[in-house]
């Protein structure tokens, strides 16, 4: 006969033996039902393109849609804070940028760490910034012309950012520091409600990836004057970087990524990792990523992870210097 004390080891045997195994077969079933993709920005900027590039891949080698759920203000905090408190099964579905490492030297009081609130899945790619101007409201050719205007006039020169905080700000201010020029800066909640004010000369200058303002900028209606990156873009060999325009060592690359919320089962991640990486290795990918001056992500979570970490101590460290202000 089995006694009491017998059973009751075996129950809490069997109780530990099926919250191990648990994780265990949610991953070996994982995905049964669709994702969430929470996006920090309003749609219409550069994750918007991306996203649809890289989700659909990722779709068809998960068989499970993904949901893109945008959520743009606070620089990103919001959306960080929704992905952060979701459950760690995998199914919330966080788009990193540089902007959110900034956060944490910026948001004193966010509630959300991200290297502690989240587990990193892949880096998506990554992008120079181009510094774009509205033509009829700045007529310049050039970064040492517009430097002259500027200076000529004053108070003229409004940046669209995608918020206060975010990267592009961040990049715009050191610019103009740099340059020893005033830029009023004008934060949005993405870059894509900017676009229409900076096409109608509301704000005449930006920071923002190629993705939003290709289009226009070969329609002559905004006009590129050069990468924040060291190197030329492949994709604009003729557009010269800020740096060789003098300012050396003008030198801000942006970049994305995906994570989850912290605690996500590893053979889930796995799994995310593996649809990611496969996402970009498609043709339809790596053509939309070169025509449009972005370039390939990819590599393991832990790798992600280490770089996640660098960033947030660059970016924090500078916005703190410059006391960059959250909107």
């Amino acid at each position: 006969m089995i006694t009491k004390s017998i059973r009751a080891l075996l129950t809490v045997g069997l109780m530990a033996m099926l919250s191990l195994a648990s994780p265990l077969a949610l991953a070996a079933e994982f995905p049964t039902k669709p994702l969430r993709l929470l996006i920090p920005f309003a749609p219409g900027g550069a994750v918007t393109f991306l996203a649809e590039q890289i989700m659909k891949e990722m779709e068809a080698q998960l068989g499970q849609p993904i949901v893109r759920d945008y959520r743009g203000g606070a620089g990103g905090t919001i959306a960080m804070e929704l992905a952060a408190a979701a459950p760690n099964d995998g199914y919330t579905l966080f788009l990193l940028s540089t902007s959110q490492a900034i956060s944490a030297g910026v948001y004193e009081t966010l509630k959300v760490n991200v290297a502690r609130d989240f587990a990193p899945v892949s880096l998506l790619a990554f992008t120079p910034y181009v510094l774009v101007i509205n033509p009829d409201s700045v007529p310049v050719q050039n970064v040492q012309q517009l430097a002259v205007w500027a200076k000529a006039n004053p108070g003229k020169l409004f940046l669209g950012t995608s918020g206060a905080g975010n990267s592009d700000a961040i990049v715009g201010a050191e610019f103009a520091r740099t340059l020893g020029i005033q830029i009023t800066q004008v934060p949005y909640r993405g870059a894509g409600p900017a676009i229409p004010d900076l096409l109608s000369g509301r704000v005449n200058i930006s920071f923002f990836s190629p993705l939003p303002t290709k289009q226009h900028v070969e329609s002559g209606k905004l006009r590129m004057l050069g990468v924040t990156t060291k190197d030329r873009s492949p994709a604009m060999p003729n557009i010269a970087t800020i740096a060789e325009q003098g300012l050396p060592g003008f030198d801000f690359p942006g970049w994305y990524g995906i994570a989850v919320p912290s605690g996500t089962p590893p053979a889930v991640i796995a799994t995310l990792q593996r649809a990611t990486a496969a996402a970009l290795e498609r043709q339809s990918v790596k053509g939309f990523l070169l025509t449009n001056g972005l370039s390939a992500g990819g590599g393991p979570s832990a790798e992600f992870g280490s770089f996640l970490v660098s960033e947030i101590t660059r970016w924090s460290r500078l916005a703190k210097s410059m006391g960059i202000k959250p909107e």
